[in-house]
């Protein structure tokens, strides 16, 4: 049922502030670009 609540709760932040979210979004993009690049080196 966390799983859900956290969702929910997600949701809701997405529809509040879609702005944050977008650059959260691309801020997680980049680091997993990073981590990535980093383990093929």
């Amino acid at each position: 049922h966390a799983r859900e609540e956290a969702k929910q709760l997600l949701a809701n932040l997405e529809k509040d502030h879609p702005k944050l979210f977008t650059s959260l979004k691309t801020a997680f993009a980049n680091l997993h670009t990073e981590s990535f690049w980093l383990q093929k080196a």
